[in-house]
């Protein structure tokens, strides 16, 4: 049942006509059961997905054990592909959740309060390294910090459908051919400078902040157009 009371902060969540709005205290699965019952059909998951609202960000989880799902934005051809176990922010303003389930592929349409879009301003070049406007978005950054991102991002700019899953901190430092110190500080800081310009979900201390953070950083970055594939050149070759 949807909540009685609508708030700013509310998920929408859209199926066949019928509208459920999502307050930030529940978590809202749907799939074969469910609070939103898709189908009754039995190759379908009884829970496929879950959305969930998590340090100020709403988030989809892909809750079944075989089935993909496909995150598309609604406006322009954006999309990413979320694992069975795998989480991500959703960061399109209006979505498409696609799955299929045998010879049958559901769309479930959802819209996010307000999309992580704030430009960023004025931000001040503390390391000394040579900066790089990212126009769109009127950012400053880094090479190195736009490295950082890279190379998190890496698949997902390789190939749009990707699974959203980011590697670890360690693991990017070596494609970048760096010392897990010197990754660190860079995350640290690009993740600083987005937050403090209002991107939420890069700060906090909660348990499995790191991966969310990384997670949050690859999604922003890319459904922003803060990276691009072009930047994909700037990785040791």
């Amino acid at each position: 049942m949807s909540p009685s009371t609508n708030s700013e902060n509310d998920l929408v969540v859209e199926f066949l006509g019928e509208e459920h709005r999502v307050d930030t205290e529940r978590r809202f699965t749907f799939g074969r059961t469910g609070d939103l019952e898709v189908d009754d059909n039995p190759y379908m998951h009884r829970v496929v997905g879950r959305f969930r609202f998590d340090e100020g960000l709403w988030w989809i989880d892909n809750t079944g054990s075989a089935i993909t799902l496909e995150i598309a934005d609604r406006t322009t051809p954006s999309r990413m592909k979320l694992a069975p176990g795998s989480s991500a922010s959703l960061s399109f303003e209006k979505s498409v959740i696609r799955f299929p389930a045998a010879a049958t592929t559901y769309e479930i349409e959802v819209t996010i309060p307000s999309p992580d879009r704030t430009p960023v301003e004025d931000l001040t070049n503390d390391l000394g390294d040579d900066t790089v406007t990212v126009s769109v978005l009127g950012v400053s950054l880094t090479d190195d910090q736009r490295r950082c991102i890279v190379s998190l991002a890496k698949a997902r700019l390789e190939d749009p459908g990707a699974p959203a899953t980011v590697p670890t901190n360690r693991s990017a430092a070596a494609l970048l051919g760096w010392k897990i110190t010197r990754f660190n500080r860079k995350l640290d800081n690009v993740c600083d400078r987005l937050a403090d310009a209002g991107v939420a979900g890069l700060r906090g201390d909660a348990s499995g902040m790191a991966t969310n953070r990384r997670q949050r950083l690859v999604d922003y970055s890319i459904s922003s157009g803060l990276v691009t594939a072009a930047d994909l050149e700037l990785l040791p070759h």
